[in-house]
């Protein structure tokens, strides 16, 4: 009778201290579940952008910054579409690191006034505009077929000229700016055979010819583009010559340079601009 008034004391205690640790951590994951759903909801104001490296949409707010809602609503998949959004920020995502990851909760089509962009432009630019006298030097260069080319051969032209500088590794401002020339190209359509494109890199090491053919491939680029790599030292002197040199690659800046048949001044555009506005920046209306 003893050896069972122990063993039941044991029973108990096991079935104890097998359910105590249940019951102590309900609460703390109560708490964590609770915390989870109390996520601050921003409201953002921008433009869709499809970013053609990973074939995905993403947003471009008013304030420069990029959100990746992950899954946008097949109505809003277009291209400079004007949107409001109220989100929710993720804290995990895929890897493909492209702005902040956002859980949309609600998004809606904003309607631009007709005479309402000019002041858009002023209250939130998305670029400067500013022209220049740029001296190009002429440095011999490998283009992404791996040939030996100099910088004047490839300057020396009748065509529109516009100049990016990029590197293959890079996830967060090259892949736009050059999925945004891929779209101002389609934008353009015949027009585009008449513009010449030179996407240098900012990080010869590593962009060998074959990551340069291997990263236009993947932002289908067509026509009269060229990607250039070479000797640090001689695309040093062409970022140079366009103010654009800003020692390490991760500091780089969004960029693209303009020079239109027949001139001799570049356009600077410094900052994110949609496909439509580069291409108007390309080929301006009448008289501009």
């Amino acid at each position: 009778m003893r050896l069972n008034f122990v063993n039941a004391c044991w029973v108990a205690m096991i079935f104890a201290g097998m359910w105590a640790p249940a019951a102590s951590g309900a609460e703390p994951q109560s708490k964590q579940a609770s915390m989870a759903r109390e996520v601050h909801v921003l409201t953002v104001q921008g433009k869709v952008v499809h970013v053609v490296a990973g074939n995905f949409w993403g947003i471009r707010g008013s304030d420069g910054r990029n959100y990746d809602p992950g899954i946008l609503p097949v109505a809003f998949q277009q291209a400079d579409m004007p949107v409001r959004i109220e989100a929710r920020l993720v804290t995990k995502r895929s890897a493909r690191m492209w702005g902040k990851a956002i859980e949309i909760v609600h998004i809606e089509k904003q309607a631009l006034e007709p005479d309402a962009h000019s002041h858009h432009q002023q209250a939130a630019p998305g670029y400067q505009r500013s022209v220049h006298d740029y001296k190009v030097p002429d440095v011999d260069v490998i283009d992404a077929g791996g040939a030996a080319v100099t910088s004047a051969s490839l300057f020396d032209t009748d065509k529109t000229v516009v100049v990016s500088f990029i590197f293959t590794s890079c996830t967060a401002i090259c892949p736009i700016l050059t999925a945004t020339l891929t779209q101002t190209q389609q934008r353009l359509g015949p027009e585009a055979q008449r513009v010449r494109i030179v996407s240098i890199s900012i990080d010869p090491e590593y962009d060998t010819p074959a990551r340069l053919r291997d990263y236009a491939r993947r932002f289908d680029a067509q026509g009269d583009w060229n990607f250039l790599t070479g000797e640090r030292s001689a695309l040093r002197e062409l970022q140079r010559a366009f103010d654009a040199d800003r020692g390490d690659k991760n500091n780089h800046q969004p960029l693209a340079l303009i020079r239109r048949a027949g001139q001799k001044q570049w356009v600077r555009l410094d900052g994110f601009t949609s496909a439509a506005e580069l291409a108007s920046e390309i080929q301006p209306q009448s008289g501009t």
